[in-house]
């Protein structure tokens, strides 16, 4: 899968709000958790470049979700 594929697929997976652990995702992927962690980065940057109004967020045991700033 390409780089691009697994971007879209992780963007999908928060915007219909399920919540993304990272080893699950990884392991089905075939990715590092490095990786993972540079598709978080690319998802945050968009979210700013293009005022986009979410934030990624990490509960401690390996799970992303997004919420939206106006949940806040």
């Amino acid at each position: 899968m390409s780089q691009s594929e697994i971007l879209l697929h992780l963007f999908y997976k928060f915007i219909t709000g399920k919540t993304v652990h990272k080893d699950a995702f990884c392991c089905d992927m075939h990715i590092s958790e490095r990786s993972f962690y540079r598709y978080l980065a690319k998802l945050r940057n968009f979210s700013i470049e293009s005022d986009f109004a979410f934030e990624i967020e990490a509960d401690g045991d390996g799970n992303y979700r997004m919420k939206t700033k106006d949940s806040e």
